[in-house]
């Protein structure tokens, strides 16, 4: 990463930093050391568990987002909500080790009628929590000071563009007027209540056709009073589908232009770290290994009762050799070597050069 990519990362990631302070714990440390140090070391078998997760409450939205799997239509998975003893089973099960629980995937997680009990078991529990929502339906004032007092350490609010106009290219079905008026109400509320969190975040992907609001957005999300805003790149799949649509969709201001996936903040650079780190439970109860497989076809496994006996099985111990060593192994069919961004850094010898 580029010294001003890194700098431009400092303030989310001295966020993040924060907010984990927040849930520390030895038995924490001691996991979080031994993960990294089993990356390092390129491991497969694990004796550590993920220090963040990605729970999924539901994988039902609103909108058509057209680089969305839910939103264009693709994901062959039932729509359906988590169960909140499936919840509160991961929460048990992992607790001892989770810093973070980003409580959403593909859906979007305001719909399930039990999120504010999810939010507080996990934080209950001792896990930082943070959600992401498009806020594109109707919020009554209750609700939001329910979320607001829930516990919750971070939500991130999509909205790509200062007008309704440009909003909905790519929000389809959004309404740009009821996204903005309920991000006023949590500022507002939030305000009135006197809490420090959750966080809260204006979230804009910088695309071709909004490109030109960057600065319009900085100076909307100063007047609404949002904690802060960030500006990403458009996340393209990792297939042909990402030839086919970056011209349509990718910025000419190279800055927010990648044709690679890139992730978080050390944007993949050493290779992928998600098999040591972290995995995506969804509303099933079906594990990935990344957010970005899409399909029931790439799942590792089902949660059944313990996550413990399923990170280490084949299909998670494979993945771990492949991206770290380079090993296939025989049988097992992964998505990890159909993925543009682990070859990506295949080709640039980076995968496993982890930095000492």
């Amino acid at each position: 990463m580029k010294i001003g990519e890194f700098i431009k990362t400092m303030p989310r990631l001295k966020r993040y930093l924060l907010v984990r302070l927040r849930y520390l714990t030895l038995k924490k440390i001691i996991n979080f050391i031994i993960c990294e140090y089993s990356m390092y070391r390129k491991k497969s078998n694990l004796k550590s568990y993920p220090y963040e997760m990605l729970i999924e409450p539901t994988n039902i939205c609103n909108l058509a987002c057209p680089l969305c799997f839910v939103g264009s239509g693709k994901v062959g998975r039932k729509k359906m909500y988590m169960s909140i003893d499936k919840f509160n089973r991961v929460i048990d099960d992992l607790s001892p080790y989770l810093f973070h629980a980003f409580l959403y995937h593909q859906g979007e997680p305001l719909f399930h009628k039990k999120i504010i009990e999810f939010i507080r078991y996990a934080h209950d529990a001792n896990i930082a929590t943070t959600i992401c929502s498009n806020l594109s339906f109707a919020l009554d004032d209750a609700l939001i000071e329910d979320i607001i007092k829930s516990g919750l350490d971070t939500i991130v609010i999509s909205i790509d563009g200062t007008d309704s106009e440009t909003y909905q290219q790519y929000r389809v079905g959004g309404d740009y007027e009821k996204v903005f008026k309920n991000l006023s109400k949590f500022v507002e509320i939030k305000k009135r209540l006197k809490l420090k969190t959750p966080h809260i975040e204006w979230q804009f992907i910088v695309m071709k056709h909004n490109e030109h609001q960057i600065e319009q957005a900085k100076s909307l999300a100063r007047q609404i009073g949002v904690d802060s805003i960030a500006f990403i790149n458009a996340l393209l799949t990792h297939s042909s589908y990402d030839s086919e649509m970056s011209e349509v969709w990718l910025p000419k201001n190279s800055k927010y232009r990648n044709r690679v996936l890139l992730d978080k903040s050390d944007d993949l650079i050493y290779g992928c770290w998600w098999p040591w780190r972290t995995a995506i439970i969804h509303c099933d109860g079906n594990i990935s290994p990344c957010a970005y497989t899409y399909y029931d076809r790439d799942d590792f496994a089902n949660y059944g009762k313990s996550f413990k006996h399923i990170w280490n099985n084949k299909h998670f111990m494979a993945a771990r050799r492949f991206i770290s060593r380079n090993e296939i192994t025989p049988g097992i069919e992964l998505p990890c070597s159909k993925c543009s961004a682990i070859n990506h850094c295949k080709t640039k010898h980076l995968i496993g050069d982890l930095p000492e």
